[in-house]
Formats: C-alpha cells, structure tokens, sequence
C-alpha cells in the first residue's frame, strides 16, 4: 500500500472517529475547562461514566467482527451468519427453557444460551 494511500485510510478513519467520540462523549461538556482541570464533575462524568462506556462499545463491536470472521473461515462459507446457520435460534431456545424452569440465578441464563448455541452449531 503507497503512502498516500495510508494518509487517505488514516484521514478517513479520523473523519469516522472523531464526530463518533464527539456525540458519545457529550455536546454540552465545556471543552476548555475540562482540560484545564476546573471542571470536576464534568471531568468525573467523562472519565468514570462516558469514556468507559465508549471503549467497551469499542471491544465489543471488534469481538463480534472478529467473531463473525472465525465463522466464516472455519466453515468457508462468505454468507454464513448465527441466523443462517440456526446458531442465534438455539440460544434462544436455550436461555428460554432455562427461563421457564425457573433457572435465572447467576450466569444460568447465559451459560443456558451458549449451551443452546453449540447445541445447534452441532446440529447443523
């Protein structure tokens, strides 16, 4: 890849970031006091609640890309998604049996559907 290839990619991302940052960040947050450290609570609110909400969004979206690319390289199929394939069906199922049993305590639900999920990834 040239040079001036990477600067388009590198701009672009920085087009895609920054109005994504901007808007998950806060329109109202005072920029100029907050980093000149005047502002506290806005400064807590940034820190504590905003900006770790926004790298979890973050590595969440990445996991289920890269998720998505494990499913389709393992079993060679571009088209093939947790729909297609019954993968999100059978998590559903699981999670809504253990639901109805009256299971939900700790991770049951969760654990529940993961079971349900490879049950119907086996199956197919």
């Amino acid at each position: 890849m040239s040079r001036r290839a990477r600067l388009g990619l590198w701009i672009a991302a920085a087009a895609l970031i920054v109005p994504a940052a901007h808007l998950a960040l806060g329109r109202g947050v005072d920029w100029s006091a907050l980093l000149a450290g005047t502002d506290a609570v806005s400064w807590r609110v940034l820190t504590e609640l905003r900006l770790p909400r926004l790298v979890v969004a973050l590595f969440a979206g990445t996991a289920l890309g890269l998720a998505g690319l494990a499913l389709q390289s393992v079993l060679r199929n571009p088209l093939a998604d947790p729909y297609v394939l019954g993968i999100s069906g059978g998590a559903s199922v699981g999670a809504l049996l253990v639901m109805l049993l009256g299971l939900t305590g700790g991770i049951g639900v969760g654990a529940a559907a993961f079971c349900g999920a490879l049950a119907a990834m086996f199956m197919v």
